[in-house]
Order: structure tokens, then C-alpha cells, then sequence
């Protein structure tokens, strides 16, 4: 089991407070535009709720995109 460490917290909160719709458009999690915007208004954009609701393979998409935006964090060289 993967143990979380307080920065791996912090950097999932600023993931998920930092991803706007263009980001998860761009993946195809969600469809482009105003009226395609179904899947992430149905949850009234609540991260939490969207995620639980991906399918297995959107999951995985997202969670690279999150492992893509953590990487941002570390030094340079990789972890400390």
C-alpha cells in the first residue's frame, strides 16, 4: 500500500485545485466547448465526485496528467 507523504497531499490538492477544463479537454476526459461540458457539470465541478465517476481508463489518463504536474515539484535530478 502506498504510504502518503504531506507534500504528496499538498501536491494533489494544487493538482486538483489547478486543472481547469481546457487541461481535461485537451486529454479528452471531457468533450471541448460550452455544450460538451456535460460530464464535468453533472458533478457541478466538484473534482472529487468527476474522479469517482471516470471510467478505469480516463482514470489513468488523469492520474499521469497528476503524476506529469507533481514531477513540477521535484528538484531537478528527481526526488530528494
Amino acid at each position: 500500500m502506498t504510504t502518503f507523504t504531506a507534500d504528496m497531499l499538498k501536491e494533489l490538492a494544487y493538482f486538483f485545485t489547478n486543472t481547469d477544463r481546457s487541461m481535461l479537454e485537451a486529454k479528452g476526459l471531457i468533450q471541448p466547448g460550452k455544450s460538451g461540458d456535460d460530464r464535468w457539470k453533472r458533478f457541478n465541478h466538484n473534482f472529487d465526485i468527476f474522479i469517482l465517476k471516470l471510467s478505469d481508463e480516463d482514470r489513468a489518463v488523469l492520474a499521469a496528467m497528476a503524476t506529469d504536474y507533481a514531477k513540477s515539484f521535484e528538484p531537478e535530478g528527481g526526488a530528494a
